[in-house]
């Protein structure tokens, strides 16, 4: 990717990619960050993605998602997540237990 004010631009095997009405991305889970990062500059070229980077980003944070559709009110099973597994334990909320608790790195 070259950046500029002007005329930012990809690369691909050496060659300038230029063109394009819009992009099907298809990023593994293991390159998000930089798959989502190209993705960026397609769209800040113009590009119409068929997804976009940051719907892309919020559906690979497992987290993000769930806080996402607890806003919306859309009916979820009790979640917990927690720093520790000995905090698993506090995750006790209105006499139900969570059905996963996820442990944050």
């Amino acid at each position: 990717m070259n950046i500029r004010s002007h005329k930012s631009s990809i690369y691909y095997k050496g060659e300038e990619l230029e063109s394009f009405d819009a992009v099907i991305p298809r990023i593994g889970a293991s390159v998000t960050f930089y798959g989502t990062a190209v993705l960026r500059q397609f769209e800040m070229m113009g590009v119409y993605p068929l997804n976009e980077s940051v719907a892309i980003t919020r559906s690979r944070d497992k987290l993000r998602s769930l806080q996402l559709l607890s806003r919306k009110g859309t009916g979820l099973p009790v979640k917990g997540y927690v720093s520790k597994p000995d905090d698993i334990k506090d995750m006790d909320q209105d006499g139900r237990r969570c059905t996963s608790c996820c442990q944050t790195a």
